[in-house]
């Protein structure tokens, strides 16, 4: 059962078909992971130190982001303590991003978008922020 819920399961094959089949990474690209501390999200970011690039990954915690470090990103945040998305994206990668691994939708998006480099790829897997469940909607 742990083996369907972990690497070799649904996050680990989410992870490596958005990243290899829609971003279609290369060594010493740059990828941006929000939700990073999710099952598929840390997928995302091992994955993408094994091919060779640098990730960035947003966490709602102090405790996800130091998880994140652990794992090795070369930089983590928690989103919801930064004053603004958009810079502290920029700041994680002045040189914007090529590729960004989509779980969460939103303003956090938006905030990509505006720093990806021209000709980057998105791989959206989840839209988080704009769930509602029944019969709470």
């Amino acid at each position: 059962m742990s083996l369907a819920l972990g690497s070799l399961g649904m996050p680990g094959l989410t992870a490596l078909y958005g990243l290899e089949e829609v971003c279609k990474i290369q060594p010493g690209e740059t990828v941006l992971v929000s939700a990073a501390a999710g099952a598929v999200g840390a997928m995302v970011g091992q994955i993408c130190k094994i091919k060779g690039c640098k990730v960035v990954g947003s966490a709602g915690g102090d405790d996800k982001v130091a998880y994140l470090k652990e794992l090795g990103f070369d930089q983590a945040f928690n989103y919801k303590t930064v004053p603004s998305l958009e810079e502290a994206l920029k700041k994680a990668s002045p040189e914007g991003y090529d590729c960004y691994f989509e779980n969460v939708g939103g303003p956090f998006f938006t905030a990509a978008l505006k720093n990806m480099k021209p000709g980057g790829r998105i791989a959206v897997c989840g839209e988080i922020a704009t769930y509602r469940c029944w019969p709470y909607n």
